[in-house]
């Protein structure tokens, strides 16, 4: 996966991050602030279920999370030390990343379906 330039398409991106797909391999790229990385299709579905399912009072203001960025699907556990702030924009952005493969598949099945 190469470097994100400012002409590269996002499939979705905010003032703080972005999420790229690799059109050669499928890989998605997700930087935000100073994290970044890089995850198979699988590991990034996981990764948008575990940010979706922290409860967002789970801790005290000014307090960190772990949240485990590779979870049970890798060897090693890499693990995110967020705010709750930082948790709500990584989970808008990959939220917004869901929210255009979904589109993305609606307009493929619509164009099936015309032809």
């Amino acid at each position: 996966m190469h470097a994100a330039s400012a002409d590269r398409p996002y499939l979705f991106q905010n003032e703080r991050g972005y999420v790229l797909r690799c059109a050669c391999c499928g890989r998605f790229e997700i930087a935000l602030g100073r994290l970044l990385l890089q995850l198979s299709p699988e590991c990034f579905q996981a990764l948008c279920e575990r940010v979706r399912s922290v409860p967002l009072d789970a801790w005290e203001p000014g307090s960190l999370c772990a949240l485990s960025l590779t979870g049970r699907l890798e060897a090693a556990d890499v693990r995110y030390a967020c705010t709750r702030a930082e948790l709500i924009e990584l989970r808008e952005l990959l939220e917004g990343a869901q929210a255009m493969l979904e589109l993305e598949q609606l307009l493929r099945q619509t164009l099936r379906s015309r032809n």
